[in-house]
């Protein structure tokens, strides 16, 4: 019959802590990754409508969101 010893539990237990340690550092880097990718195709255009300029986010080719450069809300232009 074979004999099981403190140390052995322990190597064991550090070896499956390393492992699971690897693993987690490979799927959080796969997740940045993915991020990096959408945050590169989001576009961000600037245009003059009517003198008043208004910043528009892209994303996959399809307007997002627009809003007033000048805005004191948003934080591009000036409170009067």
């Amino acid at each position: 019959m074979k004999k099981y010893s403190i140390k052995m539990w322990i190597d064991r237990f550090l070896i499956i802590l390393m492992i699971l340690l690897i693993v987690s550092a490979l799927v959080s880097s796969l997740y940045m990754f993915q991020q990096t990718r959408v945050m590169e195709r989001t576009v961000m255009q600037t245009y003059e409508l009517n003198g008043e300029l208004y910043t528009c986010k892209f994303y996959k080719g399809e307007m997002q969101e627009c809003w007033l450069v000048d805005d004191p809300d948003v934080g591009g232009g000036k409170a009067p």
